[in-house]
C-alpha cells in the first residue's frame, strides 16, 4: 500500500460519504505495514529518529488511519 493508494481511498470519502469525520482501522502485513510507516515519515518531520511501532496513526483531512500489524 502505498500513500498515493490511501490519498484515493480518502478522496473517495470525503466527496462519496460525506460525514464529519471517519476512523478507519486496518491490519497490514508486517512488511507492508513497514513499508507504509516509513514511507510517512520520510514525508514528515525527520526531526526525531525513525522507529517501527506494531500500530501508528495517518490523519489525513477527516479520515483518520490507524495502522496495525496482522497478526
Amino acid at each position: 500500500m502505498v500513500i498515493e493508494s490511501i490519498k484515493k481511498i480518502v478522496d473517495f470519502l470525503e466527496e462519496e460519504i460525506k460525514v464529519e469525520e471517519i476512523s478507519l482501522t486496518l491490519s497490514l502485513h508486517p512488511l507492508a505495514h513497514k513499508s507504509l510507516q516509513k514511507e510517512i515519515w520520510e514525508m514528515g518531520n525527520k526531526s526525531n529518529p525513525f522507529e517501527y511501532t506494531d500500530e501508528f496513526n495517518l490523519q489525513m483531512n477527516k479520515i483518520k488511519f490507524t495502522f496495525l500489524i496482522k497478526e
